[in-house]
């Protein structure tokens, strides 16, 4: 399964495989739960948290960069272009950075 964190102005747009949610953040936080998995959001100035049951990823907006972590593993990338692809060893993360978002994909294997 995977999450497409969409940061627009003051809101947030998750999805999931089988189920979406659309949340408007009207205070610092937002907590979404899902039917068979639930999903932190959390806003923060220029950065979304996004944090699933068992692997989790931690996406933060820092103008030119994007930080990613996983629950063990965790990579740290720099957007030079427009986008960057990272690999890790057994789940992996794609990040794209498209002016004013960040999708997030994890994949198995």
């Amino acid at each position: 399964s995977w999450v497409e964190v969409k940061l627009v102005q003051l809101w947030v747009e998750v999805k999931l495989v089988q189920s979406w949610v659309e949340v408007k953040l009207e205070q610092p936080w937002v907590e979404v739960k899902f039917v068979q998995s639930w999903v932190e959001v959390k806003l923060v100035q220029s950065w979304v948290e996004v944090r699933l049951v068992q692997p989790w990823v931690e996406v933060k907006l820092v103008q030119p960069w994007v930080e990613v972590k996983l629950v063990q593993p965790w990579v740290e990338v720099k957007l030079v272009q427009s986008w960057v692809e990272v690999k890790l060893v057994e789940p992996w993360v794609e990040v794209k950075l498209v002016q004013s978002w960040v999708e997030v994909k994890l994949v198995q294997s």
